[in-house]
């Protein structure tokens, strides 16, 4: 489960609670659940709302929200890619995400 992987991956940094890296994942994961589309490899990727949106969604900053997304790229449990963002869906087997699609391609529902 990615929210147990954040946990497991991710070591505590300033300023950065395990509540609001666990509400970023979900908040990823749902995302990727309602609105993503299969990317392949164990990844989806969707529009990426702006970390204002997203601070607001989940009750946190957004200088957090920007943090955390900073960990989890580094930790490859996200991509960033431009609007979108490619996110690691549950699967084992889930490899590099397949950053070759344009952003421009996605729908937004």
């Amino acid at each position: 489960m990615i929210v147990t992987e954040l946990f497991s991956k991710v070591p505590l940094f300033e300023g950065v609670s395990p509540e609001d890296r666990a509400a970023l994942a979900r908040y990823f994961r749902e995302l990727a659940a309602t609105r993503g589309r299969k990317a392949g490899g164990g990844w989806s990727v969707v529009v990426r709302p702006s970390q204002r949106e997203i601070a607001d969604t989940i009750g946190s900053s957004r200088e957090t929200v920007s943090r955390t997304m900073s960990q989890m790229a580094a930790e490859q449990l996200i991509v960033p890619k431009g609007k979108a963002v490619y996110v690691k869906l549950d699967s084992p087997e889930a490899g590099s995400p397949p950053v070759g699609r344009p952003a421009s391609s996605l729908g937004t529902g």
